[in-house]
């Protein structure tokens, strides 16, 4: 005789129940709840950062280049160290 035959018979599972458990287990398993954890959504902002300054100093060298190229960046007047100051 086995353990779940001392059971009195309502406490006895059935195959219906065994399936519904194992439904809900695997259910619960695979199902993914709308929305990013916290951590998530840090290491996303994280990832973006790093991409966006990744693609800004991309496009500083390119500019670097393109002044270096025509004597100097056309779009910028020719300031100094002290023209800040002036007012």
């Amino acid at each position: 005789m086995s353990e779940v035959d001392k059971l009195p018979r309502w406490l006895k599972p059935t195959n219906r129940v065994m399936v519904a458990v194992l439904l809900v287990a695997v259910t619960l398993s695979v199902y993914k709840p709308r929305g990013m954890t916290r951590y998530g959504w840090r290491k996303q902002q994280e990832q973006r950062t790093r991409l966006a300054q990744r693609v800004s100093a991309a496009s500083r060298q390119k500019s670097r280049a393109a002044g270096d190229e025509n004597g100097g960046d056309a779009n910028r007047p020719e300031t100094s160290p002290g023209d800040a100051h002036r007012c």
